[in-house]
């Protein structure tokens, strides 16, 4: 039953903010003009675009710089990790 609840509430909360955005884009260009709200909007495409070519490389070498940290891993391994990509 906690799931479903989980699930229903993400989904509320999803579509809670899908409906904020739309309801404030008037407002928006309202206050910015519609020159300066295009400027957002492809500056927050660029970054979209952006966040989809790193393909988890951050988390990545999060995750091997901890091992390294840990002594899961030597220099080596590390330097091999960061030539791969």
């Amino acid at each position: 039953m906690a799931l479903k609840k989980n699930i229903l509430a993400n989904y509320f909360g999803q579509g809670w903010t899908i409906l904020m955005k739309l309801a404030f884009i008037p407002l928006y260009i309202h206050y910015l003009g519609m020159e300066a709200y295009g400027l957002i909007g492809v500056f927050t495409v660029m970054q979209t675009g952006f966040l989809l070519l790193d393909m988890g490389m951050i988390p990545t070498l999060n995750r091997e710089m901890a091992r390294f940290t840990a002594g899961a891993h030597t220099s080596d391994t590390i330097r091999e990790l960061l030539h791969s990509i």
